[in-house]
């Protein structure tokens, strides 16, 4: 039976829902476009504010991480995340589906060593691996970075300009999505896309990590062969 919302949960939905939509207002005005709103994404944005906020302004017995890997229905969730040392950085995406199953999962490396922009990459690696997955379902971006974070929900405006080439081609993949959102995790939630980008790199100067046999418990242990 679902658990009745008090009022306090309403009201600070109420507020969200408000305050998102004077934002909107605002936007469309600078930018004089009559063009409707992407209403899916403007909603889903607008609930997950509402349950990462009443987390923190009305505590509850909160689920186990593990519960919160798994995507919605008819979504996949794909964590994405960067790390460096001093040959390079890589990025790691992990997809997880609804049923908390792992679906796939990509390293790429580059010889960079700036750790926004192994962020960054790790974010266009993610947009990346969202397009080839089933399109008629929606991508659920998730990285505990709010500066990339931001940069991909503002469309580039308020990015580094270290990152900003990166962060346009990310958006540029994303078009190709039907249905994306992009939202911030703490980092004990992005321990898959995390733990697989410093395995990545700390198994470099012995050779390459053998993505092909890795499973969800491998990654979960951080058993890596």
């Amino acid at each position: 039976m679902p658990r009745e919302i008090d009022r306090k949960e309403q009201l600070l939905f109420a507020s969200i829902a408000l305050d998102r939509v004077w934002w909107l207002r605002n936007q469309c005005h600078r930018s004089d476009q009559a063009t409707l709103p992407d209403l899916a994404r403007w909603t889903f944005n607008v609930i997950n504010s509402f349950v990462e906020t009443a987390a923190t302004c009305i505590p509850r017995p909160s689920p186990t991480i593990l519960s919160s890997w798994s995507s919605p229905p008819n979504w996949l969730k794909i964590y994405f995340d960067g790390a460096t040392n001093s040959a390079g950085s890589w990025a790691a995406a992990v997809c997880i589906d609804c049923t908390g199953s792992l679906k796939d999962l990509k390293v790429t490396f580059t010889n960079c060593k700036d750790p926004l922009k192994a962020e960054a990459g790790a974010a266009l690696l993610a947009a990346s691996l969202g397009l080839t997955m089933d399109p008629l379902l929606g991508i659920m971006l998730e990285g505990d970075s709010q500066l990339l974070v931001h940069a991909i929900n503002s469309d580039n405006l308020s990015c580094s300009w270290c990152i900003s080439p990166l962060i346009a081609d990310s958006l540029s993949v994303l078009n190709g999505i039907k249905l994306w959102v992009c939202r911030k995790i703490p980092r004990g939630c992005n321990v898959l896309a995390h733990g697989l980008a410093r395995k990545a790199a700390k198994a470099a100067p012995f050779g390459s990590l053998k993505l092909c046999n890795l499973s969800l418990d491998c990654l979960l242990a951080g058993s890596f062969s």
